[in-house]
């Protein structure tokens, strides 16, 4: 869970400091963000029920609270696989034009 949260940070700052120094690169890195970031709150929130056991599914623990806020937070996001698509298709050209 820590790799992944810590790879969704490092993505956030270097959006953050693309949009003040790189507009052309901003969208690259907020996109490559939203989808790793999204991967990681979606896994944390899936692990953190499964380490608690039966108790985590429960109203007595507020692990599924989490599970909740991952999945309306991964659909209020309009879903990750557009943001992975423009990743995808932004580095393929770059690595085009390049090589």
């Amino acid at each position: 869970m820590m790799r992944r949260l810590e790879n969704g940070r490092s993505l956030l700052v270097q959006a953050g400091r693309a949009y003040h120094q790189d507009a052309a690169e901003f969208a690259l890195h907020a996109n490559a963000a939203l989808v790793i970031a999204s991967d990681a709150l979606s896994f944390a929130a899936a692990e953190n029920i499964f380490i608690h056991g039966g108790i985590g599914a429960t109203w007595e623990h507020d692990a599924q609270l989490y599970y909740r806020r991952a999945e309306v937070s991964r659909r209020l996001a309009g879903g990750v696989d557009r943001a992975a698509e423009t990743v995808a298709e932004t580095l393929l050209n770059t690595a085009a034009t390049r090589g």
